[in-house]
């Protein structure tokens, strides 16, 4: 039986615990880009029923109930035997007679009080009635306890009156107060009975409402927090390129990245040098062709002219030194037959030819197809780990698996066990309504006529107060008092006769009541409100058991764990966390549940083998090898320009007298010849001549001077490519192999390196999420408020609503008993001095008046 009550504890408490794995949402749960997640707060649940705070009733209820509580404290100043009670409840075979006898000091300070105190109200019972006979008997009989109709006349006679009177009213009004919380009291208790079925049911139906709304922040964690947490380790391993081959490339570009430019730049250098290269080509062939026309043409003027001056005579300024114009540059092919020429044109046109080819190989695309591979490394490496990464999802879904099967069970617990609670509700909400409905109204009828009856005694009491007071005359002879008075009299009379009739069973009510109600407040609720029955008995260290905690062995099965009813009530009032509060970690380790190593424990060597396949990584391929070794090999810087260049140095044209490129000096000279012949026709042929000169001048010589100017310029330029292409390709090269083989070497520890931080980001979710439940399930989830509420309303229902309201009845009826004597008391001395004597003394204010009555017994 034992092992069955502690196998439902250990589910309840496991039921209890998945209280915690809500998490909240007020906002949406979102992650940034390095990988933080910021969960959602809890989701609000549906508001309790029940109030925090219990209502004990307005004034004078509150009053009523400190003095009940501080007159059983000192009738009973003693605590409960909480050593017999840790005997009882851990061993109850070994109590024995000294056991019991060892606690008599404790059992007097506990019962002796109430024992006394019932024994006054027994001996009160006895006593009172023989009290009343002997009173009635004194008076009617004997005529003595005034029933004799006799009266002295005194000067203190309106003293005593007005003394009697204030007495007597004082009581009255004691005893009025006592009624009048007694009817209070019993409309506070109609009240409780009335809410009782609803507040009964609000608690209930808040404990299924605290199972529902974590249910619900159970569903929310599993569906949204943890089914996020799981898709975004799924998004970032299909997302392995991004996140491991771009830092994996970028880290290699620093190497890697110069040689692939440089790679690329050469297709500069040789559109460069094809350029240039053509350009000087061009220029050449101009130039060639317009040399041999300066040649020709030159030549025929100048025989044209030699042949005009040596006719004529008329060349006095055009001598024979101005007209021996010759060219001196020669800017033709090299023709080594003929032994002309300057021009390499056998080189440039092979340079040209070999440089056209590899610039239509188209060196860059080449280039950048090996470029390409590099940047595609990410695509790479997710192409290359898929099956791996697959292989890790498989493991994610298993988890999830895992976790939701844990959940389902878990949530089919909690559905059980509301399911369970909710039937009790209606059971007791019918038994609680049929019982307010239908008793109840009984127990308020017998309250209102107890009760009625006694303020019935106090109004006898006040009317004949009234009434004498009202219609005395202090002047009036004792046998001559009015029928008012004397009816006043009568009133109290019969007021001290009720009581007399019926006070031994008032106080036999009260001691009833008192027995029942007082020790079961003073020994259970008050230890029970205060929390020293838990902390002398339960809770306490060594209490029940010689070394450790009851309810840690009973509960936890570890006497150490300090698990005490208290100590949850008190975490419960301040809305702690139940897992904090039932200090379940001792029975179901969050940490150990919460280990993702443990529950993918093959994850690691998983991520360790995701190191790709980079062997299609290749920065310089062959064709794009090759392409540089022919573009180094080409001619192109082979050619000696400088022959040529030495040529384009040297004067074009010059004549006898020193004059160099222009032929201005002869122009003019011949200009000035035509002027001063008188021949017209040689004048005309004169002038012919020189503007031919002079077209030929424009037109031929000064292109032909730019034109050398212009592809000298130009072989500059193009030697500047030409001179360092050896070293260009060749350094080239060797970068773009130096970056390979750095790729191929290092491309494994880098991955390697970034799979690390890889897998740390990856698993970094999981691990977010159980810091962030573990950290919730600790300090907010599942805050037992509620808890503490439905015990609160239990206890304080229990001793207040109930119990105290019970003992508001004896303590009432014990409060107007006690007041009774006195109005009694002075009720039946006060009558003496309102109702009609048959004799009196005489009587006279001056002493010499004596009055003589009539001797009369009635």
């Amino acid at each position: 039986m034992e092992k069955m009550k502690r196998t439902g504890l250990h589910g309840l408490c496991l039921a209890v615990l998945i209280v915690g794995l809500a998490v909240h949402e007020a906002k949406a749960v979102s992650v940034n880009n390095d990988g933080n997640i910021t969960f959602a707060d809890l989701p609000e649940g549906d508001p309790y029923s029940s109030p925090e705070s219990f209502d004990e009733g307005s004034f004078p209820l509150p009053t009523t109930w400190d003095f009940i509580g501080n007159f059983l404290s000192s009738v009973s100043p003693g605590e409960p035997p909480y050593e017999l009670i840790n005997t009882v409840v851990g061993d109850f075979s070994s109590v024995d007679v000294a056991l019991l006898t060892d606690n008599i000091t404790t059992y007097q300070k506990n019962l002796l009080g109430f024992g006394v105190a019932f024994v006054i109200g027994v001996l009160f019972i006895l006593i009172f009635p023989i009290v009343a006979l002997c009173f009635c008997c004194c008076r009617c009989c004997c005529k003595n306890c005034g029933g004799k109709m006799h009266m002295d006349q005194k000067d203190n006679s309106c003293c005593r009156v007005m003394v009697y009177s204030i007495l007597l009213l004082v009581s009255l009004v004691f005893i009025f107060a006592g009624a009048v919380t007694a009817l209070c009291i019993s409309g506070y208790t109609g009240s409780q009975a009335q809410t009782l079925p609803t507040r009964v049911s609000d608690n209930v139906q808040d404990l299924v409402l605290y199972l529902n709304n974590t249910l619900n922040e159970i569903d929310f964690v599993m569906t949204d927090q943890l089914a996020f947490t799981l898709d975004q380790v799924r998004d970032d391993l299909n997302g392995i390129g991004d996140l491991v081959g771009v830092p994996v490339r970028e880290s290699l570009r620093t190497n890697v990245g110069p040689a692939i430019d440089s790679v690329i730049d050469m297709e500069t250098n040789i559109d460069g040098t094809l350029s240039s290269m053509e350009a000087v080509d061009t220029l050449q062939a101009t130039m060639e062709i317009n040399r041999d026309t300066l040649d020709t043409n030159l030549t025929s003027i100048l025989t044209t002219l030699s042949t005009l001056c040596g006719s004529c005579g008329c060349c006095t300024e055009a001598t024979a030194n101005l007209r021996n114009v010759q060219l001196k540059a020669d800017y033709r092919d090299i023709d080594i037959g003929a032994g002309h020429g300057s021009f390499p044109q056998v080189l440039v046109d092979s340079s040209i030819s070999e440089l056209t080819d590899v610039s239509n190989r188209n060196l860059s695309e080449q280039a950048l197809e090996g470029a390409q591979t590099f940047e595609d490394i990410p695509e790479t490496l997710r192409n290359t780990t898929a099956s791996d990464v697959a292989d890790i999802i498989v493991t994610i879904d298993e988890l999830e698996g895992t976790l939701n099967e844990f959940i389902n069970t878990t949530t089919y617990t909690l559905q059980s066990f509301s399911g369970q609670v909710e039937p009790f509700d209606d059971t007791a909400n019918d038994y609680l309504t049929t019982y307010a409905e239908d008793y109840d109204k009984y127990r308020a009828y017998v309250m209102y006529v107890f009760y009625g009856f006694i303020l019935f005694i106090v109004i006898l009491f006040l009317l004949g107060l009234l009434i004498g007071i009202f219609s005395y005359d202090r002047k009036a002879s004792p046998t001559d008092r009015s029928s008012c008075s004397n009816c006043g009299g009568l009133f109290l009379m019969a007021g001290a006769g009720f009581v007399f009739i019926f006070g031994a069973f008032i106080m036999l009510i009260t001691a009833l009541t008192f027995i029942i109600g007082g020790p079961i407040d003073r020994l259970v609720c008050d230890p029970l409100v205060s929390g020293q029955l838990f902390a002398q008995t339960v809770d306490k260290y060594d209490g029940i058991l010689e070394d450790g905690y009851y309810l840690g062995n009973l509960v936890f099965q570890d006497p150490s764990v300090p698990f005490q009813i208290g100590g949850f009530l008190d975490a419960c009032e301040q809305n702690e966390a139940v897992y904090t509060a039932f200090l379940l970690e001792n029975l179901f380790n969050i940490t150990e549940f919460t280990d993702i190593s443990s529950q993918i424990p093959n994850v690691d060597d998983q991520f360790a083998n995701l190191t790709g396949d980079f062997s299609s990584v290749e920065i310089l391929t062959d064709d794009t090898r090759q392409t540089l070794i022919d573009f180094r090999d080409s001619p192109a810087d082979t050619i000696n320009w400088t022959y040529f260049t030495d040529e384009l140095a040297k004067v074009l044209i010059y004549d006898a007298d020193g004059n160099v490129d222009s032929l201005s000096s002869l122009i003019t000279a011949l200009d000035t010849d035509a002027a001063a012949t008188s021949s017209s026709s040689d004048a005309t042929a004169l002038n012919d001549i020189s503007a031919d000169l002079q077209t030929l001048q424009d037109d031929i010589v000064d292109v032909l001077l730019q034109d050398a100017s212009d592809i000298a310029s130009e072989i500059v330029t193009l030697t500047g490519y030409t001179d360092v292409i050896d070293t260009n390709v060749n350094d080239t090269i060797a970068n773009a192999e130096t970056a390979q083989d750095y790729i191929d070497n290092n491309v494994g520890t880098v991955v390697q390196a970034s799979v690390v931080d890889y897998s740390a980001r990856v698993l970094g979710y999981p691990e977010q999420f159980v810091t962030y439940a573990t950290n919730e399930l600790e300090t907010t989830i599942g805050g037992c408020r509620p808890v503490y509420n439905l015990w609160n309303q239990a206890v304080n229902t229990l001793c207040i609503g109930i119990l105290r309201s019970f003992n508001g009845l004896w303590f009432t009826l014990g409060w107007c008993i006690v007041f009774f004597m006195p109005a009694l008391i002075f009720g039946v001395k006060l009558a003496k001095y309102f109702r009609t004597m048959d004799t009196s003394d005489g009587y006279s204010d001056n002493d010499d008046f004596e009055m003589q009555g009539q001797q009369h017994y009635g």
